[in-house]
């Protein structure tokens, strides 16, 4: 059995290149869209595979929006 590496939320914020309040508030508001494990009252982890396959759906995203645009 693999254990899965889990990431801390600075560190996960840090590869997506946004604030750690930020990712908070995602966390907050749309806690589907990157699913998250709390740790406890105030530790909240990330699974790398998770953050990996958001960051692949957030680039398709862009890349739609950019075609949708060249009109």
């Amino acid at each position: 059995m693999e254990i899965p590496t889990l990431l801390k939320a600075s560190e996960v914020a840090e590869i997506l290149q946004i604030s750690p309040r930020t990712l908070a508030a995602w966390r907050a508001n749309n806690p589907d869209d990157l699913p998250f494990v709390r740790l406890g009252d105030k530790t909240v982890r990330y699974h790398r595979d998770a953050v990996e396959e958001f960051i692949g759906y957030q680039d398709f995203d862009q890349e739609f929006d950019d075609d949708e645009y060249d009109d």
